[in-house]
């Protein structure tokens, strides 16, 4: 199973750097091309578009997203609709309320 992190900030950048020195093969993508260049840089796989994300990890695949909380979940998660098949998972690691958490397993579910 491939993990791919969206949103390669302090955060995220420091969990896909983890994850990689621990063996396993993660993907990364950010909307900025710094931070895909720097993990690039650091021998990590990287996408450049959520496309080339979901087309690298095959299915069911993961997406691990790493953005601030509330409306840039909902964006990215709707920005990942057209790439998601059955079985995917989509884990927030951000900071959202739970209510929202909740909302958008039923909506996804729903789908």
């Amino acid at each position: 199973m491939q993990i791919g992190i969206i949103g390669l900030g302090k955060m995220g950048g420091g969990i896909i750097r983890r994850l990689s020195r621990a063996g396993l093969d993660p993907i990364g993508y950010a909307r900025s091309d710094k931070d895909v260049a720097a993990l690039e840089g650091d021998g990590i796989r990287a996408a450049h578009s959520l496309e080339e994300l979901a087309t690298k990890q095959g299915s069911p695949c993961v997406f691990w997203l790493m953005v601030p909380s509330g409306p840039v979940v909902d964006n990215v998660i709707e920005s990942l609709e057209p790439h998601l098949s059955e079985g995917c998972i989509i884990v927030d690691g951000g900071n959202s309320n739970y209510k929202d958490s909740m909302r958008r397993g039923k909506e996804l579910e729903a789908r």
